[in-house]
């Protein structure tokens, strides 16, 4: 028979050659041979390639499921990757990448490492395209999803940094419609490019989640992304990067500052600008991280005088090492005033030396001469 169908072949090709090697196939099937059967069908699937996709299609899955039965799984890998081209030839990607996954099985299972790679690269080739095509389509979650897909798809190739391109892609799709799922998936780009030593990308993707946090209003989670791509920036010693990163630091501390100070939260408030006050010298901005110290001793005034002193102290000498001496004096005048208040005069007298001894040597006669009336007056009260 088999010699009858060659001939039927070179004479008609196409359907009837199908047809007439599947006839064949069911002929040594019910002669047990269910391997040649298997052949048959592939012979036949070849044949309707010409003419019927879907028939050829229906023939390699009977050939798969004979080959199967007998135990020939890198026949039935390759046919199911017959299978898988075929849809994707149809653009039918869904069931391509369900046929390139069978295929995978089988090579993973037989430890067919070569053949296996090269399949998972057919699926994130599909999968690329689909993503693609959704973009296009402005369908941002099946985008998103599909990326995600990608990305599995390039862990299984161990292809992490191109595996944490894909999430970053993913998270670019979500952030249209997801702001939780662009996070998640910003995180798990991150944790990739750190495990491959990428840390300028980590960074990056950090301030990314952190800015994405301050759109949400959710200023607390902002501040440690931002903190952490600041470290990052540190260690590689991108000093741009990083002055950069701690001001977005400090203006999230300061517009917690004010919204806690409206509030009349005072405790709250001075914690902020204290955090302020730090991000700014980690900056290097030493007057401007007295005068967050300043607003700090202010909102500590309202409830606990001894601290707001050490915070002016703070400040003080932030003003002092830039050579701002008037405003030193006029804290250290502050912080006697606030002794004076304590009926502290021992130490009301020794601050106002202090801002005596800067208004004396800038000259400032009539704030020396108030501090100095002071001094006198408290030194009297005490010798009485």
């Amino acid at each position: 028979m088999k010699e009858a169908i060659t001939v039927c072949e070179s004479v008609i090709r196409g359907d009837q050659a199908g047809s007439a090697y599947m006839k064949l196939a069911n002929c040594r099937l019910k002669m047990d041979m269910k391997y040649e059967a298997g052949l048959a069908y592939v012979d036949a699937a070849n044949c309707y390639k010409k003419t019927n996709c879907k028939e050829s299609i229906s023939c390699l899955e009977q050939a798969v499921n004979l080959f199967l039965g007998v135990g020939r799984l890198h026949e039935s890998a390759v046919k199911y990757k017959e299978i898988a081209k075929l849809y994707e030839a149809e653009q039918n990607f869904d069931q391509a990448i369900v046929y390139y996954e069978r295929t995978a099985d089988l090579f993973h299972s037989e430890g067919e490492t070569i053949y296996l790679k090269d399949c998972w690269g057919e699926i994130a080739g599909l999968f690329n395209k689909a993503a693609i095509a959704f973009k296009f389509a402005k369908s941002w979650d099946q985008a998103g999803s599909t990326y995600m897909k990608l990305a599995n798809c390039r862990l299984k190739m161990d292809m992490k940094y191109e595996a944490g391109l894909a999430y970053v892609d993913a998270a670019n799709c979500y952030k249209k419609t997801n702001c939780k799922e662009s996070i998640s998936c910003l995180e798990q780009a991150v944790n990739l490019f750190l495990g491959v030593g990428w840390l300028h990308e980590s960074a990056e993707k950090y301030m990314e989640i952190a800015k994405l946090y301050e759109a949400e209003q959710n200023f607390d989670q902002a501040i440690v992304y931002y903190e952490r791509a600041a470290e990052l920036f540190h260690s590689e010693e991108e000093t741009i990067s990083l002055k950069v990163c701690w001001g977005e630091i400090a203006g999230l501390f300061n517009k917690a500052a004010i919204a806690f100070k409206f509030a009349k939260s005072w405790d709250q408030a001075r914690s902020m600008y204290m955090n302020l006050a730090n991000c700014r010298l980690k900056m290097d901005m030493k007057y401007e991280a007295g005068l967050a110290f300043v607003d700090a001793a202010n909102c500590y005034k309202k409830t606990n005088c001894k601290e707001s002193i050490s915070c002016l102290e703070q400040a003080i000498n932030m003003f002092l090492g830039v050579g701002c001496l008037h405003e030193s004096a006029v804290k250290y005048e502050e912080i006697a005033k606030l002794y004076e208040a304590e009926q502290n005069f021992d130490q009301a007298i020794v601050y106002y030396e202090s801002a005596a001894d800067i208004f004396h040597s800038e000259e400032n006669t009539e704030s020396l001469k108030e501090c100095r009336g002071k001094i006198a007056q408290f030194a009297a009260q005490i010798e009485e």
